[in-house]
């Protein structure tokens, strides 16, 4: 006689029910009861359904964080139509100034040349000198007014709108885990993600750039210093002892030349031992310390064949440009840094400019510098072992971190270099003499180490004379390690 399955729940009566679901079997009785019971979770699951429908429509209908951005997106747009309406009012200034100097010149002439044909009537002393030179005199006048009748007397400079790249001016990332939604334009050196203070990054580094020796191949670097890493994640590294610019791409075994390449000159298409490199996304240009030419360099990103000259006479050390399309610029020699507006030669000074010396008012040795979203400037204070901070129209700075004396411990530096801050304020050094990268939180005197904590040396933990440091848009941070050659890569943790 075949065995009878019973009831999975009163476990007495036959089980004359199956439910596939939970693969038991249930007498009549029971399986009523069971299927009211998975009825009424159906409900609620519904219940939840009809809840998420209401956010659904409320997250895309009635989103504040979205009508922020866009909020944000017409208040730059104005404010760019603006400076576009300020600059075209200027030219047309200057267009009346030129015109009215012009006319100005030419009447005081024909004034001139009038006196005189009265006094030489009056006078009946002319002779035929006065007569070749007075003709000599109206012939000028009315070419010079020929002139301005058939053709223009004043040429407009324009930066032609297809030699600007509009969708880098301004554009919009998704937000990650560890950064908000965020619109960035043209050049926010500054910007790097919200990170917490708790934030901790990954004790080994992964080499992304060089790692294959010193040399001149495209898988090598030769003393890398100045990075910036792009929103794409590309890494501009400006190798040195190769003088070039090279770009690596994420996950490239290989870095080609973007800029110089062709041997230690000082012609257009030639470096001399770059130390920085900064995109200039308005232009698509990078612009470049040429340390050893004592000059700065944009260089098309277009046109990678050469460069040209922007600033020169100057032993430019860091570069940074602010939202304004300001370029600063940090000089050692003259321990100082100024600020060059667009097409400027001279520039004002921002920052020292007081001589070589360690008073508020003063540098010794700025190295790498950034500017945050007040114009305020900070500087790698290198042989004061401090950074620095100077705001907008300061006549002195105040110290951020370090001072003047040099020892190693954790509220102290050793001849700074690569330096940033984060939106929350926190200050990050690299301390290359000693290995490591260090991190200030606000107000605090005594910083941590974020990498580099294992002492010099060519392991994945470890670092050699590391020389700057940046971010990528998901708080990666990457050091370029000069003394092993390589760029490392340190992974933040959740």
């Amino acid at each position: 006689m075949a065995s009878l399955n019973r009831c999975s729940v009163c476990t007495k009566r036959a089980g004359t029910c199956f439910c596939p679901g939970c693969n038991a079997y249930f007498c009549d009785d029971d399986f009523h009861s069971h299927r009211g019971k998975l009825l009424n979770e159906l409900d609620g699951l519904t219940i939840d359904r009809n809840e998420i429908q209401a956010k659904i429509t409320e997250a895309f209908s009635n989103n504040q964080s979205v009508k922020n951005v866009l909020v944000k997106i017409d208040e730059w747009q104005q404010k760019n139509i603006e400076r576009i309406k300020q600059a075209a009012d200027t030219a047309k200034q200057q267009v009346l100034q030129i015109m009215n100097a012009k006319q100005k010149d030419i009447k005081i002439r024909f004034q001139t040349l009038s006196q005189e044909l009265q006094e030489l009537r009056d006078t009946k002393g002319v002779v035929e000198q006065d007569i070749a030179r007075l003709q000599q005199e109206i012939r000028q006048i009315n070419d010079e007014l020929a002139l301005l009748v058939q053709s223009p007397a004043i040429e407009l400079n324009t930066k032609h709108s297809d030699q600007i790249v509009w969708n880098q001016m301004i554009y919009v990332e998704e937000k990650s885990m560890h950064s908000d939604y965020r619109i960035s334009q043209i050049n926010p050196s500054y910007c790097i993600p919200n990170i917490s203070y708790g934030a901790r990054w990954a004790e080994n580094g992964v080499t992304i750039a060089g790692g294959h020796g010193e040399g001149d191949k495209l898988n090598q670097l030769n003393h890398p210093v100045g990075i910036y890493v792009d929103h794409d994640l590309s890494i501009y590294i400006a190798d040195q002892q190769n003088h070039r610019i090279v770009r690596w791409k994420r996950g490239a075994t290989y870095g080609p030349v973007v800029a110089g390449g062709n041997g230690e000159g000082n012609r257009t298409n030639q470096l001399s031992k770059p130390k920085y490199v900064i995109v200039d996304k308005l232009t698509d240009s990078l612009i470049i310390c040429d340390n050893g030419n004592r000059r700065v360099m944009r260089w098309s990103r277009r046109n990678r064949t050469s460069g040209e000259i922007i600033i020169d006479n100057i032993d430019c050390m860091g570069l940074a440009m602010d939202d304004q399309q300001v370029l600063y610029v940090s000089d050692w020699d003259n321990s100082e840094v100024r600020r060059y507006q667009l097409g400027e030669k001279n520039g004002t000074i921002v920052a020292g400019g007081n001589g070589k010396g360690e008073q508020l008012n003063q540098l010794n040795g700025p190295f790498y510098i950034i500017v945050d979203q007040d114009y305020s400037v900070y500087v790698s204070d290198r042989n004061n072992h401090r950074v620095m901070k100077w705001m907008k129209g300061a006549k002195e700075g105040i110290v951020v971190v370090g001072n003047k004396r040099d020892r190693n411990d954790l509220a102290h530096l050793t001849s700074p270099k690569g330096i940033l801050v984060d939106q929350l304020g926190s200050m990050y050094v690299v301390n290359g003499v000693n290995h490591r990268v260090l991190r200030f939180q606000k107000n605090v005197t005594q910083g941590n180490v974020m990498v580099g904590s294992k002492g010099q040396g060519e392991q994945a933990n470890q670092l050699s004379r590391p020389n700057d440091l940046s971010f990528d848009r998901y708080g990666n941070l990457y050091v370029s390690d000069l003394g092993n050659n390589r760029i490392q890569c340190f992974s933040l943790q959740k």
